[in-house]
């Protein structure tokens, strides 16, 4: 008899979860979770705005977002949407002092996932660190990115970033990232050298942010009539980032003229560059 009781006692708590499971997915506060994330994210970023189709319980425990939309409320910047988000707490950061989630997307035909940790002394302030890995993503589908950038940049986007800041803005933190472009075309502004494009079937990229400047370490860009190396600064605009000044050099490989490389400096504006041969 004895050796009975514990399985009916571990029989009881199995129970007893599974019932608050189901209660839990059945009666879900959908709604209420829903105003209560976008009232803390509207008073933490005043500058964002968040919108929530849906929401739900996650399993492992957590939240499930469906159809998030983050924008500038002022209209001109770049947004993002993920088709689904889910977010689940990180119990050890808890033990470091701070507001820890691990998270994963669905968008734009690939997906990111990482960590985004928030300083619980410093949580009305908005301070937090991230890491997070992105692959898949096609750029062509990001309808903002074509907005902003004024481009139609395809490809297949592969990235990790490292970053710190707060609801100062993306130009008051600091960070790191790597990103891999595959099998894509980036349009050019104006002709150069009878190019209108730049087919390419890879792109890599190492950059840092550092006190409001993007410093481009290394960019390759490899493709079947063009080669391409840059590097250089980019001094972020925190308002608007098409405003932000460039300090840019680059050098460029044709295999029609024999390998000749022609180097050119690029400067103005990321909204209205201005190439300059050197």
């Amino acid at each position: 008899m004895k050796g009975k009781l514990p399985k009916k006692i571990i029989g009881y708590v199995l129970f007893g979860a599974a019932v608050f499971v189901v209660i839990l997915y059945l009666r879900f506060p959908g709604d209420a979770v829903r105003q209560y994330l976008v009232d803390r994210f509207s008073a933490t970023y005043p500058d964002l705005e968040l919108y929530i189709g849906k929401t739900g319980p996650a399993f492992p425990p957590g939240l499930k977002l469906v159809d998030v939309v983050i924008t500038p409320r002022e209209q001109g910047g770049m947004g993002i949407k993920a088709e689904v988000l889910k977010i689940r707490p990180a119990w050890l950061g808890f033990l470091r002092g701070q507001t820890s989630v691990l998270f994963h997307a669905d968008l734009y035909g690939g997906e990111i996932s990482g960590k985004a940790s928030f300083q619980q002394a410093a949580a009305r302030r908005g301070s937090y660190s991230l890491h997070c890995q992105a692959d898949g993503i096609q750029l062509e589908r990001w309808g903002d990115l074509k907005t902003e950038i004024q481009r139609a940049i395809t490809g297949r986007l592969k990235a990790v970033l490292v970053y710190t800041g707060d609801a100062g803005g993306l130009a008051s933190g600091d960070g790191n990232i790597e990103l891999t472009i595959l099998n894509g075309t980036y349009p050019l502004r104006e002709s150069i050298f009878g190019f209108d494009k730049l087919d390419f079937s890879r792109v890599e990229v190492q950059m840092a942010l550092k006190a409001g400047v993007l410093k481009i370490n290394r960019l390759r860009l490899n493709g079947q009539k063009v080669q391409c190396t840059l590097k250089g600064d980019v001094y972020l605009a925190p308002q608007d980032l098409k405003q932000s000044r460039l300090n840019i050099t680059c050098g460029l490989e044709l295999p029609g003229l024999g390998g000749k490389r022609i180097n050119l400096g690029i400067t103005g504006t990321l909204g209205n560059p201005t190439v300059a041969f050197l």
